[in-house]
């Protein structure tokens, strides 16, 4: 095995030089001699010898904990010692890494690697996998990483996610610092390997310990062809330490590649190896062969078409003098080099049988379809897509065969891997390009894939090889009581490929289709799948997670064609859609919901009559009152439209209830609670929502005396949305009343055994806590918050539901005021800091606008907990996070992120009022917040969220700010004068 460590030697040659002249110049510290007005940036500096030590972490160890869990995690690509080598083989081997492994490297100035180059199945894998067990229990491994092109998670980026998580494996101080730096740039979690090397490994070197190897195993080179694999082998791992110790395993024949100039010598190795296998190899002169390698240039690209393309001509010496003729350039650079490679693909298209009507035919069916698919396909799967056109997986292996020159590693060995082209250049030449009967039409073959995916669909999409179609029918759907059940998510290796293709891409090529190319059989397909029975479609791709856009199919190839006697029916195809949508509406997709329901709507309203029976007429109600739902849950621009259909969803059901209360009382309360949402969401004041709130708590207050354990929970909320109107527009009075009552409703069915949702008791409690601290009965109300506290941990406990958590995490926040408010500060700061921890954790999950807008209400609450207890500068800090996070929120959820805006920034500029010596710096935040709040006073005239943060106040600040400063006097005057007025 001493040749394979000889393998690399030419990488240490230049470094050993540079070394030897750094160590014999290294006598004295020399840095900056000499030298005269300059600056340094970005400096971390370490001064020893009584001078200054500076350490700042300013993460927490949540914060740190958090980055981290960003960094790639890979499955199936570590060491396993069920598959290291038999006990007594491979001894002298064993033996001679491991020596290599703790040689004292006081000789070398930089990590060595050791080669190991074997052929396939000669057990290179195993005494990986041995190594990787023997340097684990001489705590000595980093990492060990396995390669293998069937494993998706098997990639560059993730061996440089191993070796980052291996490294805070090391030491607690270097996973502190590799947090730290994740934490000021998120971006390099998922940033590629290369700049993570740079940025994240290169900077925490000085921090590893120096008397112990630190062992680094990769396996399989050959099976991960991404170009970066090299380059950081050859580039990077000579900049670490001697303390570093790479073992890397890999086929002889693999073809690993680079690019560039500076990188000849790799691509001389690659096209050397690539010949010395073939039988014409040797019979190329020794000046065509550097003609070869100095027309590459350093580009693998082009080395490698140009070597697959030689190994289907006729007379490979002779063809390699014609390819190589002229001089090339950089491809990616210029046109020019663009244009060679074309050449370069038309020269390897022209040598294919084309005179071969077979050859050519099956071409244009498979080239195209590996031109035109949305996501490359394997062999067996295009083989099973293509089926119907009588395209078997042995035609498309021959196929590829021939165009191998222009596939990325193709191999027949592997049916399951997924079949790419070379280049997207090829992808571009082929449809673009490339003259006949070289050219493939895509526009022509999204026509037959778009038929092909609607026969497959048709065919192959049923129960039996997709057992979760059906979830959308039963009696729930028109239930306004039932429970609607949960999508069943599909992953993509749960059925068949070419199924799994049809589904996902069927409406990107139907879509891709003009409308003068559909014919009758294509149309009666669009039919049969999209209008007779879309409920399979649409049930499979909202497992899918891509959701089928169908209206806008349906709208595409709307007026070509009429509805024969094989349509269900606009009744039916109204519940096929409003199953679904609500089904979407209730799994968080409302943007996908709602072009559905309002199809329903749409559907159903042309069924309407004058004698409509009430079950179509409750329809209509409840598929309105979905499109208000989800209308409502949009961005601000949409909740007048929202209200303006709740209202008439309200007005049906009105109807209905007045024939039969029995019958339709659930759904006239269940869209008069969707018309008070719309309401307390629009833009404007509307006191209207109290009465509104009335109605449904009174209803409510009847279908509870007819089952308590049915009606418990949505009557508690809905009196906490009574308190919560009440207290905005109508009285104290009313709030407390619906608090306690809430409360006192919550306790009685808790003592009679019916069971009550604990998360809505703790929202009652939650207010009835405020409202006694407000009358100043504090010790009451920290009672009720912390059994509110109580109830929602238990819950979380059960169950972690995100929407339990996050009212977890603002009844922690509401308790800390309370408990700020009792000069309990610190107590506070640490409620409070549970709070932001658990919002932030919910926002690294989720993406709710809810979870970041409580977030910010958090962090500027503890903002202010940290500076009543005299940590100004630490509280300044999260409150400028807050208002961050407010600031970018308002501009597509301004309803949401505006209320806590002006919160913070009352925080902010209060605090700085006694901290600053330039007042004037201050004068902007304090600007923001007057034009905040007198936005707020106009939508929500008594908004109360921590503490009432009046118009008046802010008004007070800003003049007072203007005073000190000496600005503005007019002004502050005016404003002073205003604020009087709201007072008074």
């Amino acid at each position: 095995m001493e040749s394979f460590r000889k393998a690399f030697s030419k990488l240490d040659v230049k470094r050993k030089g540079r070394s030897e002249q750094t160590s014999s110049e290294s006598n004295g510290i020399h840095a900056f001699s000499g030298a005269s007005n300059f600056a340094l940036q970005d400096v971390n500096l370490s001064i020893v010898g009584r001078d200054l030590h500076i350490n700042q972490h300013a993460c927490t160890d949540t914060d740190i904990k958090n980055a981290l869990q960003w960094i790639a995690n890979p499955r199936g690509c570590s060491w396993d010692p069920s598959r290291a080598c038999i006990q007594g083989t491979r001894s002298l081997h064993i033996e001679e890494i491991s020596s290599w492994i703790v040689l004292n490297p006081d000789s070398q100035s930089s990590a060595e690697m050791f080669i190991i180059a074997d052929s396939a199945g000669s057990g290179k894998s195993a005494l990986a996998h041995t190594i990787c067990q023997q340097a684990q229990k001489q705590r000595q491994l980093v990492a060990g990483f396995f390669f293998d092109k069937m494993e998706q998670q098997s990639t560059t980026s993730n061996m440089m996610g191993a070796l980052i998580r291996g490294l805070c494996n090391v030491s607690d101080q270097i996973k502190r610092q590799i947090g730290e730096i994740l934490v000021e740039d998120t971006t390099l979690a998922t940033a590629p390997p290369v700049r993570q090397f740079e940025e994240i490994i290169l900077p925490v070197l000085k921090c590893l310990p120096v008397d112990r190897p630190l062992v680094v195993v990769i396996d399989a080179l050959d099976e991960e062809s991404d170009i970066v694999l090299l380059h950081i082998l050859r580039e990077c791992v000579p900049r670490l330490p001697a303390s570093f110790r790479f073992i890397a395993y890999h086929t002889s024949t693999a073809p690993l590649s680079l690019t560039g100039e500076t990188n000849r010598g790799d691509i001389d190795t690659y096209i050397t190896s690539r010949l010395s296998t073939t039988k014409y190899g040797p019979k190329i002169p020794s000046d065509l062969l550097d003609a070869f390698i100095t027309k590459a240039e350093g580009l693998f690209l082009w080395a490698a078409t140009v070597l697959n393309h030689l190994e289907n001509a006729f007379d490979p010496v002779a063809e390699l003098k014609d390819v190589v003729h002229g001089k090339s350039t950089y491809w990616r650079d210029d046109d020019d080099a663009v244009k060679k490679l074309q050449d370069l693909y038309l020269r390897i298209l022209s040598k294919f049988k084309w005179s071969d009507s077979r050859f050519a035919n099956k071409y244009q069916k498979i080239m195209g379809a590996l031109v035109t698919v949305m996501e490359p396909l394997s062999l067996s799967g295009l083989a099973g897509l293509y089926a119907a056109d009588g395209i078997t997986e042995e035609d498309v292996h021959r196929l590829c065969k021939y165009v191998q020159p222009l596939l990325q590693g193709y191999s027949p060995e592997r049916p399951q891997q997924p079949i790419r082209l070379l280049h997207l250049s090829v992808q571009e030449y082929l449809s673009k390009h490339a003259p006949p009967p070289y050219r493939l039409i895509c526009k022509e073959h999204h026509i037959v894939l778009s038929r092909l995916c609607l026969t497959v669909v048709k065919r192959d999409l049923n129960s039996t090889n997709v057992p979760m179609l059906g979830f959308t029918e039963g009696d729930w759907v028109w239930d306004p009581r039932a429970t609607v059940p949960e999508i069943p998510e599909l992953a993509r290796n749960a059925f068949l490929e070419y199924l799994w293709y049809s589904c996902r891409f069927l409406g990107n090529h139907t879509l891709s289709i003009s409308e003068d190319d559909f014919d009758d059989e294509h149309l009666q397909l669009i039919c049969d799948v999209i209008f007779a029975n879309p409920r399979p479609i649409l049930e499979v791709t909202a497992g899918m997670g891509h959701f089928l856009d169908i209206i806008a199919l349906q709208k595409h190839v709307q007026g070509l064609y009429v509805l024969g006697s094989n349509d269900p029916g606009a009744s039916a195809r109204a519940e096929i859609y409003y199953s679904i949508a609500r089904s979407l509406y209730y799994a968080d997709f409302d943007v996908e919901a709602l072009p559905v329901a309002q199809s329903a709507v749409s559907l159903i309203r042309e069924t309407l009559q004058d004698r409509t029976k009430q079950s179509t007429k409750m329809q209509l109600a409840m598929s309105l009152d979905l499109v208000a739902r989800c209308l409502g849950d949009l961005a601000i621009g949409r909740h007048d439209e929202s209200l303006q259909i709740a209202e008439e969803a309200v007005s049906i059901s009105r109807e209905l209830d007045a024939a039969s209360m029995q019958d339709y009382r659930p759904l006239l309360v269940m869209t008069a609670t969707t018309r008070t949402r719309a309401m307390t969401l629009q833009s404007s004041p509307c006191p209207e929502v109290v009465a509104a709130t009335r109605e449904c708590v009174e209803i409510y207050r009847q279908l509870f005396k007819t089952n308590a354990a049915e009606y418990a929970d949505d009557l508690v909320s809905e009196l906490i949305q009574l308190s919560a109107v009440s207290h905005l527009y109508s009285s104290e009075l009313e709030f407390v009343q619906a608090v306690q009552e809430a409360v006192k409703i919550s306790r009685r069915l808790v003592a009679e055994n019916i069971i009550v949702f604990p998360p809505i008791m703790a929202r009652a409690l939650v207010r009835l806590s405020l409202h006694l601290s407000d009358e100043g009965k504090v010790e009451d109300g920290l009672r009720a918050g912390s059994e509110a506290l109580d109830l929602y941990r238990n819950s979380v406990a059960e169950d972690p539901d995100s929407d339990v958590q996050a009212g977890l995490g603002e009844a922690l926040r509401l308790y800390s005021v309370l408990l700020n408010d009792d000069n309990r500060m610190e107590e506070a700061v640490l409620v409070c800091r549970e709070s932001v921890e658990l919002y932030r954790q919910l926002v690294a999950g989720h993406t709710s606008v809810i979870y970041s807008s409580g977030l910010a209400e958090s962090l500027a609450q503890l903002g202010c907990n940290l500076d009543d207890c005299g940590r100004t500068d630490e509280g300044l800090s999260l409150v400028r996070e807050a208002i961050e996070i407010q600031r970018q929120g308002i501009v597509e959820h301004r309803s949401i992120f505006l209320p806590g805006l002006g919160i913070s920034l009352l925080f902010y500029c209060s605090a700085l009022m006694d901290v600053t010596d330039n007042p004037q710096e201050n004068i902007s935040h304090m600007e923001e917040m007057v034009a905040v709040r007198r936005e707020i006073s106009k939508s929500q005239p008594r908004l109360c969220v921590n503490t009432e943060v009046s118009l008046a106040g802010a008004l007070s600040i800003l003049a007072t700010e203007y005073i000190k400063c000496e600005v503005n006097k007019e002004e502050a005057i005016q404003l002073l004068k205003e604020s009087v007025e709201i007072i008074y």
